[in-house]
């Protein structure tokens, strides 16, 4: 079993990734239309994901489904995930990546308060959402003064984190016969041919333009932040629980803001760290669990 260091270093090197896709996607959105390079990543990181699992042992072998679960990929995987990365592509060709990044983090907020009832022992989890939509609000407010595109990037990018956490609840049901890597694969490739016809018709009326940065980027989304960091991604799962990976998410926004502040010019504003500290802290604050007191009380896990 790997140390608990090997198991931070990859996740970190995982959020790395990550946020340098983020800014590599807003570069890529300058010459390409969104839901086109959406579809075009997803089909190859999807098809990439696969033919390695089915010709190597690095990432495991696929599982033999039935024609149910099949269908069920489309339905319960392909489309969730299709609906959700257009949305995100068009908050990020409106709207700062990291200002997208951010409302993504509170994405784990969303599932905590969808799965729990108001109660006495659930309650520091809606204050965590109370401060989530605080840390919205200081990033969402500026933009509505401004005479330009940057409110509705926002917006799309907050329904963009419940569209995640949606596509994320119906994954679960996959997760008895199914790893999450092959889940990743093969609700890749299905929402990339589900966007195909979209994408067809947003590249016929916008049309592109050839850059030779752009293509690069692509194959870094394809393989890096693809191929590689669900790898990492996964092996990571194996070891810990998947609250305590996420807590690793908190510091997408943090790459990817420097990434675009570094390389694509992006200003870093007090808006955003301050936005960064209450989200975080909501999001800390939303996965802490209270020690049960008493007689017969367990010592459970800390998170």
């Amino acid at each position: 079993m790997k140390s608990h260091a090997a198991i931070t270093v990859e996740l970190l090197w995982v959020m790395v990734l990550w946020g340098g896709n983020n800014a590599a996607m807003k570069y890529q959105l300058r010459f390409w239309p969104p839901v086109f390079t959406a579809s075009i990543r997803f089909l190859c990181a999807g098809a990439l994901l696969m033919l390695v699992m089915r010709w190597t042992q690095w990432l495991g072998k696929p599982a033999d489904l039935t024609p149910v679960q099949r269908r069920e990929l489309w339905t319960r995987a392909g489309a969730p995930l299709a609906c959700y990365i257009t949305v995100f592509v068009w908050a990020l060709h409106l709207t700062t990546p990291s200002s997208v990044a951010l409302f993504m983090g509170t994405s784990p907020v969303w599932a905590l308060i969808w799965e729990e009832r108001p109660n006495r022992e659930s309650m520091h989890r809606f204050i965590a959402a109370l401060l989530a939509l605080l840390g919205v609000a200081v990033l969402f407010l500026p933009s509505l003064q401004m005479n330009t595109s940057t409110w509705k990037g926002n917006a799309l990018a907050l329904l963009a984190s419940v569209l995640w956490t949606h596509y994320s609840r119906e994954s679960r049901r996959f997760s008895a016969s199914i790893s999450g890597l092959e889940l990743t694969g093969q609700s890749f490739w299905r929402a990339g041919a589900l966007l195909l016809p979209l994408a067809g018709a947003e590249l016929s009326w916008r049309g592109c333009t050839h850059d030779s940065l752009a293509l690069g980027l692509m194959a870094y989304s394809v393989i890096l932040s693809g191929l590689v960091a669900f790898g990492l991604w996964n092996d990571a799962l194996r070891a810990w629980p998947t609250s305590r990976a996420f807590l690793f998410g908190n510091l997408i926004p943090v790459t990817t803001m420097l990434f675009s502040h570094y390389f694509l010019g992006e200003p870093m504003t007090s808006q955003f760290w301050l936005a960064l500290a209450l989200i975080v802290g909501a999001v800390v604050l939303g996965q802490w669990q209270p020690r049960s007191s008493g007689p017969g009380a367990g010592t459970g896990n800390s998170v």
